[in-house]
């Protein structure tokens, strides 16, 4: 039967928020940062999309108290210009350091991801600090 072979062969688009700046946001669940080679920083990238000019992201991490304790630095690459970041693939790291470069406690934190643009978007992941 031709409409039962098609409605199992066919594929599903799930659509993201069509409006939204941040898209396919990738980043691991935990970070070990123990100079192991695997997992040692938090790599966060995502595509961004609807800039007409470049902006200002920034990558904050807090604890769950709240308070912020560092901040995920932008890697050069197709996204990072002069002025802030433009349409296109955005990376940023964060080495599991605070302020003054001592390794965070293990525990639960929160990336809080924001585009400063006309109408600004910010978006939060939670992961893991585990040694």
């Amino acid at each position: 039967d031709a409409t039962a072979l098609a409605s199992r062969r066919s594929a599903s688009l799930e659509l993201e928020h069509l409006d939204a700046l941040i898209h396919e946001l990738q980043m691991p669940t935990h970070v070990t940062p123990n100079s192991g080679g695997l997992n040692d920083r938090l790599d966060i990238r995502f595509i961004l999309l609807h800039l007409m000019q470049d902006r200002p992201v920034e990558v904050r991490i807090h604890d769950l108290s709240g308070r912020q304790v560092g901040e995920a630095v932008q890697q050069a690459g197709e996204g990072s210009g002069t002025g802030g970041t433009r349409m296109g693939e955005v990376r940023f790291t964060w080495d599991a350091r605070d302020s003054s470069g001592t390794l965070v406690p293990p525990g639960l934190y929160v990336a809080v991801i924001q585009v400063k643009a006309d109408d600004p978007e910010t978006v939060t992941r939670s992961f893991a600090v585990v040694y």
